[in-house]
């Protein structure tokens, strides 16, 4: 009985203060994650919110990182054309790709708030909102 004491709610199987759901009290979510918590249609769909936000960052960074790396290879190419047309190649296909990545972006967000009027997202500038089964 001595460990019982240290339950919240003073501890014990429905003895004197204990609430009749939970010996444990209340779970709340970490500071900045209220908005997973709660409905579960809404945690998804903000989940897949964040989701599709970080693969738009990762291919950004992704494109940029390959930019730098195609233009240190000319850099230390050494005067070699081989070398310099690998490099003159990863350069175009970085670029091609944040092209490619600005337009999807452009598009996408025009979609969503010219058109559909933030009443159908994709994710990127308003929360995606699954439908729900009543």
């Amino acid at each position: 009985m001595k460990y019982l004491s240290l339950l919240p709610n003073g501890g014990g199987a429905g003895g004197a203060g204990t609430s009749s759901n939970s010996i444990f009290g209340t779970i709340k979510p970490p500071p900045g994650l209220e908005s997973f918590a709660g409905d579960p249609t809404a945690a998804a769909g903000n989940l897949l919110t964040v989701g599709i936000k970080l693969f738009f960052i990762f291919a950004g960074v992704a494109a940029l990182v390959y930019l730098l790396r195609g233009s240190f290879d000319w850099i230390t190419s050494g005067g070699e054309k081989e070398k310099i047309a690998g490099a003159r190649q990863r350069i175009t296909n970085a670029l091609v790709g944040i092209l490619i990545l600005v337009a999807v972006l452009a598009v996408i967000a025009t979609l969503e708030q010219k058109v559909f009027k933030q009443t159908f997202c994709f994710g990127l500038t308003c929360a995606i909102q699954l439908p729900r089964v009543k």
